[in-house]
């Protein structure tokens, strides 16, 4: 009897009421009849065995003495082992050999050997034991024999792991593993892998990088570091290009750990075991010690770290001078800037500083001309108009807003100044009604996403420049002039504001009325499940636009209309 399906011939369904019963005694029903073939290894003589039951859930094959010798073998057993024989007087004739394991004797033959277990040797089987290694990697270690016990076996291109596409999210040199229950345990863990990785390999240690985290800022981390003689460098604030690396150590592991859990639907608190497992055969794979033949190595210059005490330099750097290289070729793509200099652009505008008042932004020529650009601007949208300031009425104060554009490798892109209108001195009922403005449900941006790409619409998006100052106001409200830039020849006239502007209570609202009578103009209507999703049905063409404030997004299937 067998659990394997595969190694039967002329299979029929067993409709017999016999059932196996096992040691434990657990019974495991019989659910098809069939024949199958045994070759041997010592002949080419093969045993062909009748009536051989399968019987789901074993997981090792038994084989039948009884009818071994009615098929006319003959069985010799021995103290150490076991031989079948087509003729008992011709002893030359060996069919199948086994030996002696305490009380059950385990035979052996080239193919379809009964010691062989039920499931089939796949490369499924052997990436899934081998901690869900690539198959790529697998493929290396069955041409060089890496494995003792790996099988030739053919690997498919087009293999697909369920447990590897779940565990993925980012291969390594050496991985050691500690398991801390809070985070208080992280110094403890670094004197016992310092004192282990020290002794192995008979090195010291000389450098620590870390972030600024509280477990590593401690006055007894420091206080060891600095009696061990060990620098610690810290990384520098918002930058997470310098934690690339320890993170890739990190997802490694977890993400292949993850894969044999959810592979296996092992629960969650075999965690520490299953990584375990992991750091075991990770370190003992084949690893790619040679970098990329494109890379260009440069020994003068070196990642700016933060050396010191709780983040703080102790020293200052001194910068380096490269040559630059002669250009071979031009390149029409856009390079990606090296994270590794990412601290370069932070040294270099570590002077430039948000302004707090107008009078410390006015002496700065580039915050002085944000601010000359932020009124012609105003200007060109008649955003107001000056006119002399009514009896009983108190005209809200404005401020300069000032904020520093990067770009995304830490360099100055532009200087951004904005009139503010100081709104908390607004009064319900007599400068505003209603502030609400809708919009977009989270709900509503999953299902047109999904529904133009299971369209395969054209989706785009569109960020309103300015969009508060578009919106009209429906009540008189009255401004002081902008600090700096007041009228010469009406130096006491205030701003009738005809237009909204930035930190007006009712500015939300306005753009969103400005921007709905717009599209109603333009044939759009206004979905009653969603008051920022509107929809224009043309010829049998359809348009849907998603306001979320200032943030549009646009898709359908009229090309012309979206475009």
């Amino acid at each position: 009897m067998t659990g394997d399906k595969e190694k039967l011939l002329d299979l029929s369904e067993y409709k017999g009421r016999h059932m196996v019963v096992t040691v434990n005694n657990s019974k495991l029903p019989i659910a098809h009849i069939g024949n199958t073939v045994v070759s041997s290894q010592y002949n080419t003589n093969d045993v062909s065995l009748q009536n051989v039951y399968h019987v789901p859930g074993m997981k090792k094959n038994l084989l039948s003495i009884a009818q071994l010798t009615s098929s006319g073998h003959s069985v010799l057993f021995g103290p150490q082992d076991v031989k079948v024989y087509r003729d008992l007087e011709i002893m030359e004739e060996l069919v199948i050999k086994g030996r002696r394991l305490e009380s059950v004797y385990v035979m052996s033959a080239e193919t379809a050997y009964v010691d062989k277990t039920r499931k089939n040797e796949t490369t499924d089987l052997w990436h899934m034991r081998l901690s869900h290694i690539s198959y790529s990697k697998l493929t290396v270690m069955m041409k060089k024999s890496m494995l003792k016990g790996l099988p030739q076996l053919e690997v498919r291109k087009d293999t697909i792991c369920a447990g590897c596409q779940y565990g993925k999210a980012h291969q390594l040199s050496y991985v050691w593993v500690y398991f801390m229950k809070e985070k208080s345990e992280t110094f403890s863990k670094f004197k016992e892998f310092k004192e282990m990785t020290e002794v192995e390999v008979d090195k010291r240690i000389r450098c620590l990088r870390t972030d600024n985290g509280g477990e590593y800022t401690s006055d007894e981390f420091f206080y060891f570091l600095r009696e061990c003689r060990v620098r610690h460098q810290f990384t520098c604030a918002n930058t997470p290009q310098q934690k690339q690396r320890s993170r890739k150590k990190e997802q490694a592991p977890s993400r292949n750990c993850r894969s044999m859990l959810h592979a296996k639907n092992v629960p969650r608190r075999f965690w520490a075991e299953a990584m375990k497992t992991v750091a075991f055969v990770i370190n003992r794979l084949p690893q790619q010690s040679k970098m990329d033949k494109k890379v260009v190595r440069d020994d003068e210059t070196q990642s700016p770290w933060q050396t010191g005490v709780h983040g703080q330099p102790s020293e200052e750097g001194e910068p380096s001078e490269t040559e630059a290289p002669i250009p071979l070729r031009r390149s029409a793509r856009t390079k990606k800037p090296n994270p590794k200099y990412a601290n370069v652009a932070i040294v270099e505008d570590a002077n430039a500083k948000e302004p707090e008042t107008f009078a410390e932004a006015f002496q700065n020529p580039d915050w002085s001309k944000a601010m000359k650009e932020e009124i012609a601007a105003l200007k060109r949208n008649q955003t107001w108009e000056l006119v002399p300031k009514p009896r009983d009425v108190e005209p809200i104060s404005c401020k300069w807003v000032y904020k520093i554009k990067r770009r995304t490798d830490g360099l100055i892109e532009r200087h951004k100044a904005r009139l503010v209108a100081r709104g908390f001195s607004q009064q319900y009922g007599l400068d505003y009604d209603e502030t609400f403005s809708p919009v977009a449900k989270l709900t509503t941006v999953r299902v047109l996403l999904a529904l133009a790409a299971n369209k395969d619409w054209d989706l785009r998006q569109m960020d309103v420049k300015n969009a508060f100052l578009h919106g009209e106001l429906d009540r008189e409200i009255y401004m002081n002039q902008p600090m700096g830039f007041q009228s010469q020849g009406h130096p006491k006239y205030v701003c009738k504001l005809r237009k909204a502007l930035y930190g007006l209570k009712q500015a939300p609202r306005a753009w969103y009325g400005k921007i709905a009578e717009f599209l109603t103009q333009s044939g759009y209507s206004i979905t009653p499940a969603d008051s920022s999703l509107f929809v224009k049905a043309n010829g049998g063409k359809l348009a849907i636009v998603l306001a979320y404030v200032d943030d549009l997004i646009i898709t359908g299937d009229d090309v012309e209309e979206i475009c």
